[in-house]
């Protein structure tokens, strides 16, 4: 108390503190006799407060987490999420000091003399019966309050709360903060997906109230057309280019060229070129369109025409390498590939032959020989098919190509007839040689 006038000529009791006889001194405090008398109200008081109780109050000091209320004699805390059903962002958006306010008690601790106070529990629980307000699959509008990493609070009325996750935002925009979607204040539509009033809460979603894009690409663009868009991104597995309507489709390497390696091939594109491809696939559940980019000029496999697996056709070698020999099939010379564990049983390639008898080195296929071979199957990647030497079936004919001799000699698994002469197929093959 920094004025005393208003006490002058008023008796008031006091308690002595200190005493000094020698010099006539004496040392006296009020304050410790009013705060003797409050703590002996405040004891009082508090013995009879009760959970529950309303009592009216004056507000006392205001702070970040709340605000204390002057019960008459002692305080309670008003904190900030027992203000009001609605968010509260800073007791001061209702309060003021000096405001006089009605409250509920919620708790009372008599040890430690604390006292908790309410004024939302003085209202009816917007809560109450939410499920029937707001059921799964209905549209509301809503304020956004607060926006988070994770998403935004959207309020359907004051008091009830829900929040829209990040990934419920936009069909198309990932991975982007929610403050690049929707904005504080900005009004809303939203869906509801999940209501949960035990532990109050509201899942909503705001893509849902917007057209999928991905199930209109499917409509507009079915499998087999042809579109056109910008590279947007190049990896290791593949290109993604941009679509109408926001979407990125994604060509596999394995879909640019029906020759050349997806490695190969992904050295002919660059960022922001412009391209054209076919529409293979579209998975509207798992948000993804397959494109295809060799596509465009047709399946070179329909070339063959009626050659299934199990049919036997004339190959010629191109190339030899440790796994197997390089072989083109058909007119256009389409390209296929031997195993080394398919060829032949006397057929080797060129690294076994340092050891072999010159009897036998006529025999390893090189580029420019021609053999007769059969089809196994049509991988997706890399080469388009797949063949086999030793698995024709008896009594099927094979065409060797000597490596130093222009002569040719047709073999059976049994005999091979030459200058009138029978001889078995291994003595032909070594004739060849000669």
């Amino acid at each position: 108390m920094r004025d005393v006038t208003p006490l002058m000529n008023i008796p008031q009791p006091f308690q002595i503190l200190k005493m000094d006889k020698r010099r006539g001194n004496i040392v006296v405090s009020r304050r410790a006799v009013l705060e003797e008398t409050r703590a002996e109200q405040r004891q009082e008081l508090v013995e009879n407060l009760k959970e529950g109780q309303v009592l009216e109050g004056v507000v006392k000091n205001i702070t970040d987490y709340g605000a204390f209320v002057d019960l008459g004699g002692v305080d309670g805390l008003l904190h900030v999420t027992d203000i009001a059903w609605r968010r509260v962002n800073h007791p001061t958006e209702v309060l003021s000091i000096g405001q006089t306010v009605n409250v509920q008690v919620i708790k009372v601790n008599h040890d430690t003399q604390r006292i908790s106070l309410g004024m939302k529990q003085l209202e009816a629980d917007p809560w109450e019966g939410v499920e029937a307000k707001y059921p799964v699959s209905a549209r509301f509008k809503g304020r956004v309050t607060n926006i988070t990493d994770y998403g935004a609070f959207v309020e359907l009325e004051p008091g009830v709360e829900g929040l829209v996750h990040v990934s419920e935002m936009s069909w198309t925009k990932k991975n982007v903060h929610p403050g690049k979607i929707v904005s504080t204040s900005q009004e809303v539509e939203v869906m509801v997906l999940e209501v949960d009033p035990v532990k109050r809460r509201i899942s909503l979603g705001l893509k849902h109230c917007m057209d999928n894009p991905w199930t209109t690409f499917a409509e507009k663009y079915p499998s087999g057309t042809e579109v056109e868009g910008e590279i947007k991104n190049i990896t290791e597995f593949g290109l993604f280019i941009g679509l109408d309507a926001d979407v990125d489709g994604m060509v596999h390497m394995s879909d640019l060229d029906w020759n050349r390696s997806g490695e190969e091939a992904m050295t002919d594109y660059q960022k922001g070129q412009v391209v054209k491809a076919v529409v293979l696939d579209v998975d509207t559940e798992k948000e993804r369109i397959s494109l295809g980019i060799k596509q465009l000029g047709g399946d070179p496999m329909e070339s063959l025409g009626d050659i299934r697996k199990g049919a036997i056709v004339t190959s010629t070698v191109t190339g030899v390498t440790d796994n197997g020999i390089e072989v083109t099939v058909g007119e256009d010379s389409m390209p296929a590939f031997i195993r080394r564990a398919d060829l032949a049983r006397d057929r080797v390639l060129p690294s076994a032959t340092r050891s072999m008898p010159a009897s036998r080195s006529s025999t390893v296929p090189h580029a420019g020989s021609s053999f007769r071979s059969r089809r196994l199957k049509s991988p997706k990647r890399r080469k388009p098919w797949l063949s086999t030497v030793r698995r024709i079936p008896a009594r099927r004919s094979v065409t060797f190509w000597a490596p130093h001799s222009t002569r040719r000699i047709r073999t059976t698994n049994k005999t091979i007839r030459r200058g009138g002469a029978t001889t078995s197929p291994k003595s032909a093959a070594k004739a060849s040689s000669r």
